[in-house]
């Protein structure tokens, strides 16, 4: 799940750290690898179905997109070391919960009743056919 930060493109701030976080996570034409349910919390794509953080993978991931970014200059590796404090990272994914690209309602996870989540497939109760699981 590590992806290598391209920071250069984004402001060096709480609010870029958090959209650099979010873009290497969920890139375009790719499966998001991390949702944000509002008053449940973040979760995590693992292949098979989306596991809710509760082990802090959320802080390893900011972490270690702050320690991806190049030593490019001064201004960049001043950043990088303020980035790296407890504060910055909770503003990051923080602010990173408010990216509309990956923030779903909990009302949108389950939207069909009558498909049951399996450890390796989706169950259609309807059918009782086997369907790949794909979030």
């Amino acid at each position: 799940m590590e992806r290598t930060a391209v920071i250069s493109t984004y402001e060096l701030t709480d609010a870029g750290n958090a959209e650099n976080l979010i873009r290497h996570h969920t890139p375009e034409h790719e499966v998001p690898e991390l949702m944000y349910v509002p008053g449940k919390g973040w979760y995590v794509w693992n292949e098979d179905r989306w596991l809710l953080d509760e082990t802090g993978i959320m802080t390893r991931l900011a972490v270690a997109a702050v320690r991806s970014i190049p030593n490019e200059d001064e201004r960049t590796i001043q950043h990088k070391r303020a980035s790296l404090s407890a504060a910055r990272i909770g503003a990051m994914i923080n602010l990173a919960a408010d990216q509309p690209s990956i923030t779903v309602p909990a009302t949108e996870l389950n939207p069909d009743p009558f498909r049951i989540a399996a450890p390796n497939a989706v169950i259609d109760l309807r059918t009782g056919r086997s369907l790949l699981p794909s979030p």
